[in-house]
Parts: structure tokens; C-alpha cells; sequence
């Protein structure tokens, strides 16, 4: 039997937290085994392809190098995923990432209109807040943007869990804006 098959195998059966952690060491242990994991968050079956997500960000705390090179990838599946925890899995594993020396214009996009999609969950909405403030951050604009998006929403239709990451990232953003506001006011100073 071939690993991709094997790996199938193992994650279509009923798992736990723990057998998850199990799969992400093993596939940390041979790390020629993550071409064949990152492919099978692509799998018909939701289950296998949700537990190969949930795999790949366990691997992370041991093997971002091993998984930088398939950020892209992961962005792509996004867009595309229509099973809530594994688009939940997929910003956390983006989220976790260092961001890209060129900015993803496509994700941030994504990012916005996913952070107020009244069909989301709550986690996914609070990912992609997150997400979106993190590829922000080089770009003064860009928190502007987000921040009037984050203060002009209509508050009453979101749950707690969104509420409580809208207040975190707003605090962020002004924390963000006024050390750059400081930092510009020393460099005139000199």
C-alpha cells in the first residue's frame, strides 16, 4: 500500500485529537510523506480532506519550513472549500504563517468579505479579522480599511465570539496606528 493511500486510510476512520497528533508526527518523521497530506485536502470524502487540514496544522509547530511552500496552495483550497472546519483549518494554518514578501491581494479580499459573512461561523469570521489585520499591517491604508469595515458593521447579528475578536483586532489596529504615528514623529525629531 502506497502512504497516500495510507494516510487515506487512517484519516477516513474515526479519529481522535489524539490519533490527529499521531498522523502529524508520523508525516514529521518522513517529511517526503506532506506532498501526499496536502493533497488530500482536496479529497472527495469531506471527512478525509477536513482531518488532512487539521493534520497539516498540527505538522506546523514542527514543520513550517516543510510547509512554507505550499502557502499558495493552501490560499487556492480556500477559495474554494465549501466544509466549514476545514476552511476554519486552512486560514489557521494562513494565519500562523509568516506573511508573504508579496502581498496576497486575493486572500486579504477574501479575508473582508468572510469576516462579515453572515453565513460564516463565528471562528471563521474571527480567522479571517485576524487574517486580514496581519496582512494589513505593513499597509497604513489597509488597516484603515479594516478598521472602518470593523466599526461601521451592524453589531447586533454577530455572535459573542465575533464581537470579542472585532474588539481585539480594533484594539490592535489603534495600537498599530499610533506606533507608527510615534515612530514617523522621532524620525522627524532627528
Amino acid at each position: 500500500m502506497d502512504h497516500i493511500t495510507h494516510l487515506r486510510t487512517v484519516l477516513g476512520q474515526p479519529l481522535s485529537r489524539q490519533a490527529i497528533g499521531q498522523v502529524a508526527a508520523s508525516v514529521a518523521e518522513y517529511p517526503s510523506d506532506i506532498p501526499q497530506l496536502v493533497r488530500l485536502i482536496n479529497d472527495s470524502d469531506d471527512r478525509v480532506s477536513w482531518r488532512a487540514a487539521w493534520a497539516c496544522e498540527k505538522l506546523l509547530s514542527s514543520s513550517l519550513e516543510e510547509l512554507l511552500p505550499y502557502r499558495h496552495e493552501f490560499t487556492q483550497k480556500l477559495f474554494g472549500c465549501r466544509h466549514d472546519g476545514t476552511r476554519r483549518l486552512l486560514l489557521s494554518l494562513l494565519y500562523r504563517m509568516p506573511r508573504p514578501e508579496t502581498f496576497p491581494g486575493e486572500l486579504y479580499n477574501y479575508c473582508l468579505e468572510q469576516m462579515l459573512s453572515p453565513r460564516e461561523k463565528p471562528a471563521v469570521q474571527a480567522l479571517s479579522m485576524k487574517l486580514a489585520f496581519e496582512l494589513g499591517k505593513e499597509e497604513p491604508e489597509l488597516l484603515s480599511e479594516l478598521k472602518l469595515y470593523l466599526e461601521n458593521c451592524s453589531t447586533q447579528f454577530y455572535s459573542p465570539a465575533f464581537l470579542s475578536a472585532r474588539r481585539n483586532v480594533l484594539r490592535h489596529i489603534e495600537s498599530q496606528q499610533k506606533n507608527k504615528v510615534s515612530k514617523k514623529c522621532c524620525f522627524q525629531k532627528n
